[in-house]
């Protein structure tokens, strides 16, 4: 979604009083007219122009959710990540269905609106590690960053977390080696994991079922992170870590 500058935009919904309202009316326009005038300071107009149910978007059949719900569908059940009758919301955290949604989403709204225009999403290279940087801070770390973050040291929280965050604001995270990972390889099976479940920038295996789920544990940190879902770079690495003779 877009946000933007509405009413007392310094107060939160529940704080904002008519006065506040009065002396900051915001950058929203009633009319396309007020937003050519030179007269008003308003800086934005907008319009609905259309609409998609959740039940559309779903692709849930007659009766709706409630006939669903009672012949036992889940929407999504967060301990199996996926849902009952239901594959919509499947893999809610792994950026691929993410996109796959939005496409879907994206091809519904052309079907019942084809008139409307594609207006595509303006770039958006905000990195708040360096919009709220400060000098000394480690790693590009700020603590405004973890006090207002929406991400989670919980390495078995359903919640998707930055692995840079994780790394500046969670304090029992260390980073492991290429040595560490090469000596652990045995005990996660040497990302044979990544034959089903792959890893981000890994080419998709010809039995893979999704993108990997990134748990926290050292299997993903070695396997996807550092890149030893690569065989080669396995062998390479080991080669370098013999010594010579």
């Amino acid at each position: 979604w877009y946000s933007l500058p509405g009413p007392c935009p310094s107060q939160r919904w529940k704080d904002k009083t008519t006065s506040c309202k009065a002396k900051y009316p915001g950058g929203a326009c009633k009319s396309h007219n007020e937003l050519v005038s030179d007269k008003n300071p308003c800086t934005y107009t907008y319009q609905k122009v259309g609409e998609l149910s959740i039940d559309e978007i779903e692709g849930l059949e007659k009766g709706g959710f409630d006939a669903f719900v009672k012949s036992g569908g889940v929407e999504y059940n967060r301990d199996i990540d996926r849902g009952v009758h239901m594959s919509f919301w499947d893999y809610k955290y792994i950026t691929y269905f993410c996109q796959k949604r939005i496409d879907h989403v994206k091809q519904l709204f052309a079907q019942k609106y084809p008139h409307q225009p594609d207006l595509p999403d303006p770039d958006c290279d905000f990195d708040m590690f360096k919009f709220f940087h400060r000098p000394g801070d480690k790693l590009q770390c700020s603590q405004i960053v973890c006090d207002y973050s929406w991400y989670s040291c919980d390495k078995h929280a359903q919640s998707y977390y930055h692995a840079q965050w994780k790394h500046c604001c969670c304090a029992d995270v260390t980073t492991p080696t290429y040595e560490k990972c090469l000596s652990s390889l045995q005990l996660i099976d040497h990302c044979r994991f990544t034959e089903t479940y792959y890893c981000p920038g890994q080419p998709a295996p010809p039995h893979g079922r999704s993108y990997a789920l990134d748990d926290g544990g050292i299997g993903y940190e070695c396997c996807c992170d550092l890149g030893l879902w690569n065989t080669s770079l396995q062998a390479s690495l080991a080669r370098s870590q013999v010594p010579a003779s």
